[in-house]
């Protein structure tokens, strides 16, 4: 179950920051204010993924001896 709770939490960390990655490494494919736009919003959409992974992650792996 930790490794699950893990799996989970890095997946949503990756899938959630490649596209501010993306748009910051190749700014040839947009405009200076497209990409600066898009780098922010999909930053700050990362965070928010990544803290609820980790919310969800800690409450799995902390209440699944609860639910047995």
């Amino acid at each position: 179950m930790v490794y699950c709770s893990l799996f989970v939490l890095l997946f949503f960390f990756f899938v959630s920051f490649y596209p501010s990655f993306f748009f910051f490494f190749f700014p040839f494919f947009f405009q200076k204010k497209i990409k600066t736009f898009f780098f922010f919003f999909f930053f700050f959409f990362s965070f928010f993924f990544f803290f609820c992974s980790l919310f969800f992650s800690f409450f799995f792996v902390f209440s699944f001896p609860f639910f047995l």
